[in-house]
């Protein structure tokens, strides 16, 4: 009972508190110490433990990749959990969710911003292969053949075969499609969304350590796929 109030508490969050338009957007050099930053406030971060520090500063970097990117094609929430090992997960292309641990560990914001983009990669990638699936390759399915007095009823053919007929057409399209597509390559999308945000290949190399020690915890991802 006490995990799906706070997974309830945790959808609330993405949904309320880290709406688009609160996004902090800098416009250039935030990378650099010198630059003067200022955030929006994150509001009511998941989690107990998160501090207003630590959410501040990812929805601030967040905003700043999301800025520099603007032919991306989504613009997911940045949100912060409070907790202290390394994890980052996504849903869809609409939340981004990494813990306080993690963003502790990145002891720069190029370095934050790389682990951001390596999880943005991911999803661009997921995007283009399910674009891929949506092309369909060679020709079309066969032309309908009505027999005698068949007519069209309210749930489709008198019969069902023309739309079985159809649904394996799909099937096998969308196979062939994603057979032909050229995979996506997560870290090459999520390096060219760091470098168009003003991140260096020094940034990326120092997040490697970093996203293998968040490979390998999926306690939040789990709670959100299933529920426990």
């Amino acid at each position: 009972m006490t995990n799906r109030v706070w997974l309830v508490g945790l959808l609330l969050a993405v949904g309320g508190c880290l709406p688009e338009d609160g996004l902090s957007v800098v416009s250039s050099g935030f990378f650099d110490d010198s630059t003067a930053l200022t955030a929006t406030p994150a509001g009511h971060l998941v989690h107990a433990a998160a501090s207003e520090e630590a959410g501040k500063r990812v929805v601030q970097v967040g905003g700043q990749i999301l800025a520099s990117n603007p032919k991306l094609g989504f613009k997911p929430a940045f949100t912060t959990i409070g907790a202290p090992w390394e994890e980052i997960f996504h849903r869809g292309d609409k939340a981004v969710f990494i813990t306080e641990g993690l963003v502790r560990a990145c002891l720069t914001d190029g370095q934050l911003a790389a682990v951001l983009c390596h999880e943005l990669g991911k999803i661009a990638a997921e995007r283009q292969e399910l674009a891929a699936t949506a092309l369909p390759p060679g020709r079309g399915p066969s032309m309908e053949t009505p027999v005698g007095n068949d007519y069209a009823g309210v749930f489709g053919p008198p019969d069902g075969t023309r739309a079985m007929e159809l649904a394996v057409y799909d099937q096998k399209r969308r196979k062939a499609a994603l057979a032909a597509a050229t995979p996506a390559d997560p870290d090459a999308l999520g390096r060219a969304i760091l470098e168009k945000a003003g991140g260096t290949i020094a940034d990326a190399e120092a997040a490697v350590p970093l996203l293998r020690r968040a490979d390998e915890h999926i306690t939040f991802e789990k709670q959100m796929s299933t529920g426990n």
